[in-house]
């Protein structure tokens, strides 16, 4: 069984090709600790749509020679 630290990380990274801040990482493990035990399945499947469904931009935030832009993504509210 995986922590929801490596499932979140992991939908960060199918969703938004990056890993979770700590804020949403932290938003993120109370909307799951907040859903209990037996909806945990649920409040991830959230945590995933909120994830997919978030307004990203590269806007400013690519740094000096970089050959990427990181996306930065506006916050969710579960």
């Amino acid at each position: 069984k995986k922590t929801d630290d490596e499932i979140i990380a992991q939908l960060y990274l199918a969703g938004v090709c990056r890993t979770p801040t700590t804020e949403e990482l932290k938003t993120a493990k109370a909307h799951i600790a907040a859903s209990g035990e037996p909806n945990r399945r649920q409040a991830l499947e959230d945590i995933g749509w909120a994830v997919l469904n978030s307004k990203c931009t590269n806007e400013g935030q690519e740094p000096p020679g970089a050959a990427f832009r990181p996306l930065k993504c506006t916050g969710w509210t579960p």
